[in-house]
This record gives structure tokens, sequence and C-alpha cells, in this order.
């Protein structure tokens, strides 16, 4: 039997506008999806995980969960309000093995665009629209494999375009394949003349037929790289540059490229590693500056100051909020934060110990 799933849900007003920012400032963040989902009546262990999340301009998300149940794991994406799909559901003929964190995207139509794998053997990672198929992918596992537009068109990233169509067979491929090549030798000899076996994939007489390819791959576009900002971050910043998210594409960078670093809060930080993460339009909206020694020590800007650090204690300096956010899930490359145009930022944790939680960090009231 299915079980019911229930997520416990902090009550989420509409965002605000960014305020103006005034001394002594910062983000404040209070938590929006917390450990305690109840699950056929149980509640939802500490072993259970949020894996990735969306935010769009009117203050709904979305957010893909991992939980256990009869030794299964399950996965499954929400939105605030309702359940989209899950594992097990049959969606255009396609049954879901697998929902994917990888790649989550919310419309301001509230619309949600998600990753998931399909297939049984071999298995298949698609882009589904809400209970529609939309395309397939040629690989995926990173992040901002694509982007919802607000009319529920998807953008991919080079790296994750929809597979080619296999090349048909030629009639000579498929005369051997059937047996029929040895009939046709039998002929040759009897007749003592050759007899052709056109290649549909040449000539004009046989084209070859227009491959079909998995649906939406015609009118799929592909974004482009985005060039390295200025270090450590653009100096637009310092001048009040506005948040224009959503996230659709990172950028790693390593030491020797980047520089130095005096941070306020880590000292001076001499091999520097910077990873940034840009808008569609490539403009910055959050940087990650770390030392490549200490991973997990590390600080996060945004065009409206400081987001977080990490605090002497080695958690996550997050103001508003007294649990104890664990670095290591921010620290990575892949970062699954999001961003809306109010400035306002969703940011999976792990909170010590064995629990997980969405925060909501709305913008700053003081200086960088």
């Amino acid at each position: 039997m299915k079980r019911l799933i229930i997520i416990a849900l902090a009550a989420m007003p509409a965002i605000p506008a960014a305020p103006a920012q005034q001394a002594g400032g910062g983000y404040q963040f209070r938590p929006l999806v917390v450990t305690g989902a109840m699950i056929g009546g149980h509640t939802l262990d500490r072993g259970a995980v949020i894996d990735g999340v969306a935010l769009n301009d009117s203050g709904d998300f979305a957010f893909v969960a991992r939980w256990s149940e009869d030794g299964m794991e399950r996965t499954a994406v929400f939105t605030s309000k309702r359940f989209v799909a899950g594992d097990g559901d049959v969606i255009d003929g396609k049954r879901i093995d697998r929902i994917l964190g990888t790649s989550l995207s919310l419309n301001t139509g509230g619309t949600v665009a998600y990753e998931a794998v399909y297939g049984g053997t071999p298995r298949i990672t698609a882009i589904f629209v809400e209970r529609k198929h939309k395309a397939d992918l040629s690989q995926s596992g990173s992040p901002y494999d694509f982007a919802l537009q607000d009319n529920g068109e998807i953008v991919l990233k080079a790296a994750a375009q929809a597979p080619a169509a296999p090349r048909q067979p030629t009639t000579l491929q498929t005369a051997q394949n059937t047996g029929a090549l040895a009939i046709f030798r039998s002929l040759e000899g009897r007749l003592h003349s050759p007899i052709p076996l056109p290649d549909p994939s040449v000539g004009m007489s046989n084209p070859r037929p227009k491959s079909k390819t998995s649906a939406g791959k015609a009118a799929v576009p592909t974004a482009r790289p985005c060039p390295a900002p200025a270090f450590p971050y653009p100096g637009s910043w310092n001048f009040g540059d506005e948040m224009t998210g959503p996230i659709s594409s990172h950028l790693y960078e390593e030491a020797p490229k980047t520089k130095p670093y005096e941070s306020r809060y880590l000292g001076r930080l001499s091999a520097t590693s910077r990873i940034t993460q840009f808008n569609q339009e490539c403009k910055p909206l959050l940087i990650t500056i770390a030392d490549t020694s200490q991973p997990d020590r590390f600080e996060i800007r945004t065009p409206n100051g400081l987001l977080t650090n990490t605090r002497a204690d080695g958690f996550l300096d997050l103001n508003g909020y007294a649990g104890k956010a664990l670095p290591d899930r921010l620290a990575r490359v892949e970062t699954p934060m999001r961003v809306n145009r109010s400035g306002a930022v969703l940011i999976p944790v792990r909170i010590a110990p064995e629990r997980f939680a969405i925060l909501l960090g709305t913008p700053p009231s003081g200086l960088r």
C-alpha cells in the first residue's frame, strides 16, 4: 500500500523586497522544512535527507526528499503545498525509478521541473515538468543541468543535451542481421550479376528518415559557460548590485588562479578556492571563498553582503537560527542553494546530530 507522506512545514509568508541597508545587520534565517515528516504515521527518521531545493520570486519553494521505508530508499519531489511526483509513479508511460536532487527548478507560476531516472536497465535520466516527460539527457549528476522558464520551457546546459537518436541501420546491415544476405548472394551467383543493396544514409533515391529523438530536444537551447568575475567579488557589489536569480550555473576556481584573501572572519587565506554561482545572464549571485587546505572553513557572499561563514566552533553562522548547522554541504563545488530576485536564499543544511532542515535567509540590513 502506498503510504501517505506529510512534510512538516513552517508557515511561510510572502518574501519582502530587500530592505535598505543599515549598519550592524545581516541575513536572517528561519527553518521552513525540518526533520519530522510523517510516513504512514511514523516520524521520518534522523537519516532522512533533503537533496535539492528550488525557490521562486513569489516565495514558493520545492525540494527533493530522500528517506528509508521498509528497508528501501524512497525519493520524491514536493512544493511547499503539494506532492509532485515520487519513485514508482508512471508518467507518460515511463515508470520513475528515482527522483534526483541534482537539478530542480520552480518558475514564478509554481510549475516544477526535476530530473528522474526511469527505464530499469538500461536506466535513462530525463527531465520531467510536473507530470509530463520533457526530454532525455545524455548525462546528468551535476546541478543546473537545466533551468525552467516562466513559459514552461527548459534551457539545458551544453553537457546535458538530449542524446542523439541511434543511427539507422543500412540495408546491408539489415540483410546481415536477418540472414537475408545469404539469399541475395545465392541469387547473385545464379544471375552472374551483383544485386545492389542501397544505403539509406547516402544518395537521394532513399534518404535517411528523420530521426525521432526524445520529446522537446529540438526546442531545448543550451546555456554557455560563464567567465570568472573579478577577484574576490565584482566591484559592482560595493554599490548595491541587485540579486537577479535564479542560479543556473557555477564555476570553481582553485589556487593559483585565485589570490590570497583577507577574511574578516577567517583571517588570511593564502591558498584560496572560489565557487561562483551565476544566473542565466552570467551575473554572479553567490561567491564562496575558502582555503584549499581547510575546505570546511569558508565564507559566502552575495551582492547584498555576507550570507554566512564558518564559526570558530565549526558550525555555520546563521543569524536568527539556533540550530548547529554543519558546513559540509555548503563546502562542495556543487552547492545546493537557490536565490530569488528579492535576494532571499534557500539553503538545505545538515543539523548535528543527524537532522536536516531547509533554511530561508532573507536579505541583510547591514553594510558589507
